[in-house]
C-alpha cells in the first residue's frame, strides 16, 4: 500500500504533548471513505530570541467545492519554535481522519493578540517578554493554498516550516508587542531533500561577522536580502540559516531542511544579523553555490 503522509511544521519541541492531544479520532462523515492528514511543525533558525511561543487553537482545511473544515484544538497547543530547528518537527495533527478528494488550502488558526501575555510571547535573554500581535491582514499568510488529495486509507503528510526571522517584527515607537507577520512554507514531505555543508573559516573573519546562509529557488540567482516590501518578480530569499561554529580553526556547519525536489542557489554573507525583513538591506555575499535537490536525498554544499 502507497502510504503518503502530510506533515505541518510550525516550529520545534513539545512532541509528546502534540502526540496526545491531537492523536484523536478524527472527523466522521457518514458513507463517505476516508483517509488521514498529518500536520507537523518546524522552525527556520532565528538568530536573535530566546523563546519564541506560538499557541495553536485549530487547524482549517478546504475540500474542493465545500465549505472548510475546522479541527480545534483541544487543549490549544502552545509551541515554542526555537526547539524546532535541524530537522526537529511537532505534529499538530497526527493521522487525522479526513473525508477522501481534493482540498485547495490548510490554514492555521493562532492565538496572538497584544493585550494577551499568556498567548503567544517572545522571551530575551534580558528578561523581557514581549507578545505576539498578528494584525487581520497578516492573517491571511496563515492560509496555505496547495492543492493536494487525500485518497482511500492513505496518509498525506505536509511540513509547516516558520521563517522566523522573516516572521518577528521588532517593536518601534512606544509599541510593547511584536508583529507577527508569518512566513511560511508548505513543504510535501514525500518531495523533500535536505543540505548540510561547511564553510571554510577564512572567508567569515572579522569581529562583527555573523555568517548566514541564503537559500533562493533557482540556479544561479544574484543574491538578495530580506524584505517584505519587494515587489513580485523581486528575488527574495526562501530561507535564511546560520553557520555555526565547532571550534577555533575549525570549519563552521550548517544545515537546511525539508527542500522540495528542484534547483536551488545558495549564498553566504557575514551581514546575516544586518537583515531587518521590514526595510531594504544591502549585504555583501562572499560566496554563492547552485545545487539540485532529490527527494530523500542528502546533498552537500561546502563554502
Amino acid at each position: 500500500m502507497n502510504w503518503r503522509r502530510l506533515r505541518l511544521l510550525v516550529s520545534q519541541g513539545l512532541l509528546s504533548a502534540i502526540f496526545a492531544s491531537c492523536d484523536d479520532g478524527g472527523i466522521f462523515v457518514p458513507g463517505i471513505d476516508r483517509g488521514t492528514l498529518r500536520l507537523a511543525v518546524t522552525d527556520a533558525p532565528a538568530d536573535f530570541a530566546m523563546n519564541v511561543v506560538v499557541e495553536f487553537d485549530a487547524v482549517e482545511v478546504k475540500p474542493v467545492d465545500d465549505d472548510p473544515i475546522r479541527i480545534d484544538l483541544e487543549p490549544d497547543v502552545a509551541l515554542n519554535l526555537i526547539e524546532l530547528t535541524d530537522g526537529r518537527t511537532a505534529f499538530l495533527l497526527s493521522d487525522r481522519r479526513l473525508p477522501e478528494g481534493r482540498y485547495e488550502w490548510i490554514r492555521l488558526v493562532i492565538n496572538a493578540q497584544a493585550e494577551t501575555l499568556g498567548q503567544s510571547f517572545v522571551d530575551f535573554v534580558t528578561g523581557e517578554r514581549f507578545p505576539l500581535e498578528i494584525s487581520e491582514e497578516d492573517e491571511a499568510a496563515l492560509q496555505l493554498d496547495r492543492s493536494f488529495e487525500i485518497r482511500r486509507r492513505e496518509r498525506v503528510e505536509f511540513i509547516v516550516d516558520f521563517d522566523l526571522r522573516r516572521s518577528l517584527i521588532r517593536p518601534s515607537g512606544q509599541s510593547t508587542s511584536f508583529v507577527f507577520r508569518p512566513a511560511l512554507r508548505l513543504v510535501d514531505g514525500e518531495l523533500a531533500g535536505r543540505i548540510t555543508g561547511t564553510v571554510n573559516p577564512g572567508l567569515v573573519t572579522g569581529r562583527d561577522c555573523s555568517p548566514f546562509i541564503y537559500v533562493f529557488e533557482g540556479a544561479d540567482v544574484t543574491p538578495d536580502d530580506m524584505d517584505w516590501s519587494a515587489e513580485p518578480g523581486d528575488v527574495e530569499p526562501l530561507l535564511s540559516v546560520p553557520a555555526r561554529s565547532t571550534g577555533v580553526g575549525n570549519p563552521l556547519t550548517y544545515r537546511v531542511d525539508f527542500l522540495e525536489e528542484g534547483d536551488y542557489t545558495l549564498a553566504l554573507t557575514c551581514d546575516g544579523a544586518l537583515d531587518e525583513p521590514d526595510r531594504n538591506d544591502v549585504l555583501r555575499f562572499q560566496r554563492t553555490r547552485s545545487v539540485s535537490i532529490e527527494a530523500g536525498e542528502v546533498a552537500t554544499v561546502n563554502f
